[in-house]
């Protein structure tokens, strides 16, 4: 990986992009639009924030931003997780995106209590 002069150089930020494109394309024609709308925004929320928080003046604020990032995983991850048992038959492979393997890459990753 070179300099990272701009957020466009944040791998991460790539990621993000290629995911809310993904999530849009595969939802296109979901059968609940609140629910396609909400997972749609959600996924373009990630990259989104990336970048805002990139542009931000101080550490303190990027951090931030990160936090929400973070946060926007997990919603997305429960949203993609309901809208697959809602609709089997949506074709969709969630499994990259909500793979339990992906969770343990994130070290402070919040613990569900199961009830």
């Amino acid at each position: 990986m070179g300099e990272i002069k701009t957020f466009e150089d944040l791998d991460v930020w790539k990621r993000g992009c290629q995911l809310a494109v993904d999530i849009i394309t595969a939802f296109h024609k979901f059968s609940i639009p609140s629910l396609r709308d909400q997972v749609q925004r959600c996924s373009l929320s990630i990259s989104f924030n990336i970048a805002e928080g990139a542009e931000r003046d101080s550490t303190a604020e990027y951090i931030r931003f990160l936090r929400y990032i973070k946060g926007s995983c997990g919603e997305l991850r429960t949203q993609l997780y309901i809208a697959h048992r809602i609709n089997k038959q949506l074709n969709l492979n969630i499994s990259p995106w909500t793979s339990p393997k992906a969770s343990k890459k994130r070290k402070s990753s919040p613990k569900c209590s199961k009830h």
